[in-house]
């Protein structure tokens, strides 16, 4: 896989319609047969027609993010890539994985040993996928770490990132100081919503429980 990775950021940084301060990132899905494009600019990337790049999947914050405040700065495409990966794919492992259907209650607060779990089976699953990953900039120092942790392959590594979130927990840093998100900023909160009716008209404390509106 990795050696598609160099025609992948080829293609991102000739697609990117913005600038250096953001960055255009690709996906490629073989069993799927598609490239998911995404960009922390949340375009929508409408020159990129199916003609320039055959069946291009367009991920943008609604696709990633629970909150009507998405994290832009620190959080890369890489990880919006695998973030949105987990929420397609969680609720199908957590099935095959206990035997249930996965769900929230309203209220129902989300336990740690929960999380683990499902950063654990994903993992475990996304590993056996054949996905490639390339950037308009090139991959950071802390998206390599995180893609080779999802046995993702990627290019040549660059520089440490001044600021950085993990796509799972949005928890990260920023140089030498840690930065915490609230526990509602976990991906599992936008996989359960995925799959519900409704879904907007429920919204999201920063316990981490689902709450009804």
């Amino acid at each position: 896989m990795k050696r598609y990775c160099i025609a992948l950021e080829l293609i991102a940084f000739a697609i990117h319609p913005g600038d250096t301060q953001s960055t255009t990132t690709i996906c490629l899905d073989v069993k799927s047969a598609c490239l998911y494009l995404t960009s922390q600019r949340n375009f929508s990337f409408e020159t990129a027609t199916r003609q320039g790049v055959h069946d291009v999947g367009v991920i943008k914050d609604d696709d990633i993010f629970y909150s009507k405040a998405p994290e832009k700065s620190g959080f890369h495409g890489e990880s919006r890539l695998i973030r949105f990966l987990f929420i397609r794919e969680y609720p199908a492992i957590h099935l095959a994985k206990t035997g249930t259907f996965f769900y929230l209650l309203p209220g129902q607060k989300v336990s740690q040993k929960i999380k683990s779990n499902a950063r654990t089976w994903f993992k475990d699953h996304i590993k056996a996928q054949p996905l490639a990953m390339g950037s308009s900039q090139g991959t950071c120092e802390g998206c390599a770490q995180c893609l080779d942790e999802f046995n993702i392959a990627h290019g040549k590594v660059g520089n440490p990132p001044k600021q950085w979130f993990d796509p799972l927990t949005m928890s990260g840093y920023q140089g030498t100081t840690p930065l915490a998100k609230g526990e509602g900023h976990h991906a599992i909160f936008v996989a359960y919503r995925s799959i519900i009716c409704g879904h907007q008209e429920e919204e999201e404390d920063e316990t981490g429980k689902m709450e009804n509106t």
